[in-house]
């Protein structure tokens, strides 16, 4: 209502998921999504030094069915879609 910038940091891999958060943000807001694409082995390796520095474990098998579940952001979802790198 303050009209302050949003930012939802999540994995938001499916649009049902992005569409409960996006529906609750004023029409007057600029939706923007960032991607970030991450290689498998570095997915890969990420998830091993995860478990190394705070003992939480995420198997790649896991990783692996949420790429496969995957639903790109599209410009129904938001104004502005970025790519890195």
């Amino acid at each position: 209502s303050k009209g302050h910038d949003i930012i939802i940091d999540r994995t938001n891999m499916r649009s049902k998921p992005r569409h409960r958060f996006l529906s609750n943000i004023p029409k007057r807001y600029t939706r923007a999504a960032i991607l970030f694409n991450v290689p498998c082995d570095q997915v890969r390796q990420r998830l091993i030094d995860r478990h190394r520095a705070t003992g939480k474990y995420v198997s790649f098998k896991v990783a692996m069915e949420m790429f496969e579940t995957y639903q790109a952001p599209t410009f129904n979802e938001f104004d502005l879609i970025a790519v890195y790198p």
